[in-house]
């Protein structure tokens, strides 16, 4: 009897590791998010480097526009965005930008894996970028 339960318990163990190690998963979506976040903090990096300032305004779609139309993100706009021309995040949702020309940074949420806005906080991705450079 205690022979079965130990099989069933090591069957149980090697099923969730294959469950596990073939579905797509949080740890998927959340590098992915983490690299498109790279990928802006590159793009609004050049971007601030060519106008010494950053897009203007918060509205997701305008400042990927603006990126893209300056040349500072690369890739075909589909590939990341959605049919009303946000950058979307792993998820699947857009993110969500916040510009303080007061202290020059833009903060870009992910809204994650439970695709609501908790303000930065449970299990939003959050990266606060800040331009430090002086140009003269």
């Amino acid at each position: 009897m205690r022979v079965k339960i130990i099989i069933c318990a090591i069957l149980s163990i090697i099923a969730y590791c294959i469950f596990v190690q073939f579905s797509p998963d949080y740890h998927t979506k959340e590098s992915k998010t983490t690299s498109l976040i790279k990928q802006l903090e590159i793009a609004l990096t050049v971007y601030y480097d060519k106008y010494n300032s950053f897009p203007p305004n918060n509205n997701n779609c305008e400042i990927y526009k603006t990126l893209r139309e300056s040349d500072c993100i690369a890739g075909e706009p589909s590939a990341y965005s959605d049919k009303k021309g946000n950058y979307l995040d792993g998820w699947g949702k857009p993110f969500v930008f916040n510009y303080d020309a007061t202290n020059n940074t833009i903060k870009i949420t992910s809204l994650g894996p439970n695709k609501k806005n908790d303000n930065g906080s449970k299990d939003d991705i959050v990266f606060l970028f800040k331009n430090d450079k002086k140009h003269n």
